[in-house]
């Protein structure tokens, strides 16, 4: 993935880290906020999150809105051990509507992202520059996106890399997409073993390895398309540039690059796995 552009200012990066019991809001100029919501921003104390004092504008021009934690069940102790997390939305971002949850951490959303209504963002969570969060999408549990992608379904503990569309309705858990990687509709990567909650095992070359995870989804190599309805098991490894048929369920393992994987409908349980022709490779 491409760098994420500039660093923040020093004195904005200094206070974002700044271990205090605040949640903050910091919207810079340029930010299309006009249906932007912040009474949104959500916390899961009894109470929920409630506004602390006034918007006030810092050095930066940045409109600072921040929110204390809910008194009535946070003990003193409780609110000095908090660490202070933010809704940090940089210029030229596109905000209709969304909740954004920071109970678990902060959200970064980059220059020129849209994020449409009805969105769910549970930080924390980096969004990059020129990404469109579709409606109906669901983040959490630490998320990163890259640059210029479009989500809808929902994404759970996973990297996105830049270009990458998983732009229809879906779940990608514990994975990582690369670069211009692709979900058809209803892609779903499974990523907890139905019958054993231990370590996953995966045998590459005859040699098993232990991942030290007991969930682990896809690794979606650059470029690579999974179809509508396919599924992979826990701890699938595809490499650049494959094409997955619709309603292919793939087992946990390694599947080399520029290979075409489908469904033989009329042998069951049977995988055709193919090398892709010239004319079928980006």
């Amino acid at each position: 993935m491409a760098p994420a552009g500039p660093p923040l200012p020093p004195a904005i990066a200094a206070e974002w880290l700044d271990p205090k019991e605040t949640a903050e809001i910091l919207i810079y100029p340029g930010v299309k906020s006009h249906t932007f919501a912040p009474q949104k921003i959500i916390n899961l104390e009894e109470g929920g999150a409630k506004i602390a004092r006034r918007p006030s504008v810092d050095g930066n021009g940045a409109t600072r809105r921040p929110y204390g934690w809910s008194r009535s069940s946070v003990s003193q102790e409780d609110e000095e051990e908090r660490p202070k997390r933010k809704l940090i939305v940089l210029p030229e971002a596109l905000v209709l509507g969304g909740t954004f949850d920071l109970s678990e951490g902060s959200i970064y959303i980059g220059k020129q992202a849209r994020i449409e209504p009805n969105v769910f963002i549970k930080g924390p969570a980096i969004i990059g520059a020129k990404s469109t969060l579709r409606s109906g999408t669901y983040i959490r549990g630490d998320v990163i996106v890259g640059r210029n992608v479009v989500l809808r379904g929902e994404v759970k503990n996973s990297v996105i890399m830049d270009d990458a569309e998983l732009c229809h309705p879906g779940y990608c858990g514990d994975s990582i997409c690369g670069f211009k990687s692709h979900f058809g509709n209803q892609v779903t990567t499974a990523n907890l073993s139905l019958f054993s909650h231990s370590n996953l095992l995966i045998n590459v070359d005859g040699v098993t390895y232990d991942t030290g995870r007991k969930k682990a989804g896809v690794i979606l190599g650059d470029g690579s398309q999974l179809g509508c309805s396919s599924v992979t098991d826990p701890c699938t490894l595809i490499q650049q540039n494959t094409v997955v048929y619709p309603l292919t369920r793939l087992r946990k393992g390694v599947y080399g690059s520029s290979l075409l994987i489908k469904n033989k409908p009329m042998e069951k349980g049977v995988l055709e796995i193919v090398p892709l022709r010239p004319s079928q490779q980006a």
